[in-house]
């Protein structure tokens, strides 16, 4: 069976929770801040 995770979704508006810190949190971040979610992040 297959796994896929890649989706395209609206997040404009929407919650969304990043769990950690580091480079690929900030990579992360930014990509959700072009789709003008709001963003929470939760680090250690």
């Amino acid at each position: 069976m297959k796994n896929f995770y890649p989706i395209m979704v609206d997040l404009y508006g929407r919650c969304v929770v990043v769990i950690g810190g580091g480079k690929v949190a900030e990579r992360k971040v930014k990509g959700l801040q072009e789709a003008r979610a709001n963003i929470t992040v939760i680090v250690p």
